[in-house]
């Protein structure tokens, strides 16, 4: 059986991976995601003290925010209340078993190290992402409204782009930025020698192959071939009789003049 080359030992090991630590991780993920919530409260309560009257974990994956923000809607009867947001600070915690896979699957010593490393690396990332989500549920729960809320409009855009980031490019991107950082030395050790040996072999230029010769046979030859008389039997040229020996007999020496 064929090896398989670096390349896709390392796209193999890193699919598998994912696929089996995504489901353990969602069995342990409200614990994993423990320090994130803690420093989502503080966060919350420092920076956004405006808004926030105080943050309380009610569960390994439930984070509820009590909010100074006054609103009226159908939840509340029409009536002003203050908004309460409950976040799971677990949700954005999905790129830990995608880069604990990829550094497994990047075989070689210190896979612990750069493990811990990585998910320490992540837990700030993360709450990032909470921290945008708590701000922009409180801004759609005023119904964006700048008067309610306090803000300016280039605070509430802000608080947008930070939530589209902190949702979208940030839990699926540094993972993979993360793994580059730790694992720089096998990329260059071995991907990379890998696909240039690919991209070397793909350019390599495709040797035809050589077309078969036929060997021709003299002029002469084929002219006393085409030739034949009507016995099948090839002709014999003129020049050539007298070196014959007669048929029928011995050959006499010639007479004594």
């Amino acid at each position: 059986m064929r090896a398989l080359n670096p390349i896709s030992r390392f796209a193999a090991l890193a699919l598998g991976g994912i696929v089996a630590l995504t489901f353990a991780w969602t069995l342990v993920a409200g614990w994993l995601a423990m320090p994130v919530s803690a420093l989502s409260e503080y966060v919350l309560e420092t920076a956004a003290s405006g808004w926030v009257q105080n943050a309380e974990l009610e569960g390994p994956r439930s984070l509820v925010v009590n909010s100074s923000v006054m609103v009226a809607n159908e939840q509340t009867g029409w009536r002003r209340a203050e908004a309460v947001v409950e976040v799971d600070p677990a949700r954005y915690g999905y790129g830990l078993p995608v880069l604990v896979a990829m550094l497994l699957a990047a075989w070689g010593p210190g896979r612990l190290w750069r493990i811990l490393a990585g998910y320490l690396a992540l837990v700030p990332l993360q709450v990032f992402s909470v921290v945008s989500q708590v701000l922009m549920q409180l801004c759609l729960t005023a119904g964006l409204d700048l008067n309610v809320l306090g803000i300016h409009g280039w605070q509430l855009n802000a608080i947008v782009y930070s939530y589209q980031m902190g949702g979208l490019m940030v839990p699926t991107l540094a993972p993979v930025l993360l793994w580059l950082l730790l694992d720089m030395g096998f990329v260059r050790r071995v991907l990379l020698p890998a696909w240039n040996r690919q991209r070397s072999r793909a350019a390599a230029p495709v040797a035809e192959p050589a077309s078969p010769r036929v060997r021709r046979q003299a002029p002469q030859a084929e002219a006393a071939l085409a030739l034949d008389g009507a016995d099948g039997l090839p002709l014999v040229s003129s020049s050539s009789v007298a070196a014959l020996p007669a048929s029928g007999g011995k050959s006499k020496p010639p007479a004594a003049s």
